[in-house]
This record gives structure tokens, C-alpha cells and sequence, in this order.
């Protein structure tokens, strides 16, 4: 995936990588194009994100998921040290052995 940024000095959108005046914070496009990619909604080829998103939505899909790459943020860490934690695992003990007895199945 290619990242453009406007060149003052060029007056046009060109890479980032040949820009001759980039700015670290200063807006920059990312380009609509893609792989060609097979959609499984309607068996049609796309090599546009926004056309492939399009048809997608049209359908009544939902792109989700990629929202943290990084695994860090992906999983939420438990703080099993806090009260409510514990008040929840034993709600959750108190439930099991009341099914089990239940179902006349001995611990």
C-alpha cells in the first residue's frame, strides 16, 4: 500500500517516499487501490477498497476485526485481584455446583 502526500513544491500528489518538502504531521491519502480480491458476498472481483467496501454494505455485511494489530491492546488483561472479580468467580462456582446437584451429579 502506497501513502501520497500533496508536494507544495511539485503542486501535485505524489509518494511519500519522492515528496521533497514532507511533513511529519501533515495530512497525507492513502491510495483506494488494491490486490484484485474475490468477494465471498458476491463472487465479483474488486481492486478498489471503497467499491469493494460499497458492494459489501449494499449487501447488508459488516467489515470488522483488524481494529488493534498490536496483540497488546487485542487482549484485555483480568485483574484477578479486584473484589468484584472474585464475587464474580464464585457466582460463577455457586451457579455450577447448583446445576450439578441439579442434574444428580456428585462433586
Amino acid at each position: 500500500m502506497s501513502v501520497f502526500v500533496y508536494d507544495k513544491e511539485l503542486k501535485k500528489v505524489v509518494p511519500i517516499e519522492e515528496s521533497t518538502n514532507f511533513i511529519v504531521n501533515a495530512p497525507y491519502v492513502i491510495e483506494d487501490s488494491m490486490k484484485p480480491i474475490e468477494s465471498q458476498a458476491d463472487g465479483k472481483m474488486y481492486d478498489s477498497k471503497r467499491a469493494y467496501y460499497q458492494s459489501l454494505r449494499n449487501q447488508g455485511y459488516e467489515i470488522v476485526g483488524n481494529e488493534y494489530k498490536d496483540p497488546e491492546k487485542r487482549i484485555r488483561k483480568r485483574d484477578t485481584s479486584s473484589a468484584n472479580y472474585k464475587r464474580y468467580k464464585q457466582g460463577i462456582r455457586t451457579a455450577l455446583i447448583k446445576t450439578c446437584k441439579d442434574m444428580g451429579i456428585d462433586l
